[in-house]
């Protein structure tokens, strides 16, 4: 089920390429199925390298991430932006741990993610819509390869009266199915 959505040969058009938000609401419902689909599979889905970026290992890469952007800070050569000083990155570690914590105790379960859920990277037919480009997949919370998707949409300019809102909606009643 999860392969018919990965085809290699599909026809249709790209996101960016479609004309208006229904198509965005029909990928949101896809996303959202393609996503239950995946539940059940995760465990294979890490065992075939997927990228392992649920809440607890992600927790668990801010100190190294924020430690090393530290060591970036301490070289950067340019003035502007000004580096962030040490107390600006802990400030950021503790909102990144929060902000995982937050999502964790959501209690979603984990699903296939796209990391790159750009519209160039969705190809939209009458049948059905394919995700391409998963050399940026992964394991993750659900939300986040969502979230992607909205603020590509946000961002391309469709024009709906409350898209956003529109899109979570259709994201959230193909959950409920």
């Amino acid at each position: 089920a999860l392969d018919r959505r990965l085809a290699a040969d599909v026809t249709g058009v790209s996101l960016d390429e479609a004309a208006g938000f229904r198509e965005w609401e029909r990928v949101a419902c896809d996303l959202a199925e393609f996503q239950i689909e995946s539940i059940e599979q995760i465990d294979e889905l890490l065992q075939a390298q997927l990228r392992d970026l649920r809440g607890p290992v992600l927790i668990e890469r801010i100190d190294p991430f924020i430690g090393r952007m530290s060591e970036f800070m301490a070289v950067q050569a340019k003035q502007d932006p000004a580096p962030l000083a040490p107390s600006e990155l802990a400030i950021l570690a503790q909102a990144l741990k929060e902000s995982c914590g937050l999502l964790e105790n959501l209690g979603l379960p984990d699903t296939v993610g796209h990391t790159d859920c750009n519209p160039g990277n969705i190809i939209v037919s009458n049948e059905r819509c394919v995700f391409l480009d998963w050399a940026e997949g992964c394991v993750m919370n659900p939300l986040l390869t969502f979230e992607y998707l909205r603020v590509y949409m946000t961002r391309s300019g469709v024009e709906q009266r409350a898209a956003a809102e529109r899109l979570a909606v259709a994201r959230q009643q193909a959950v409920r199915q």
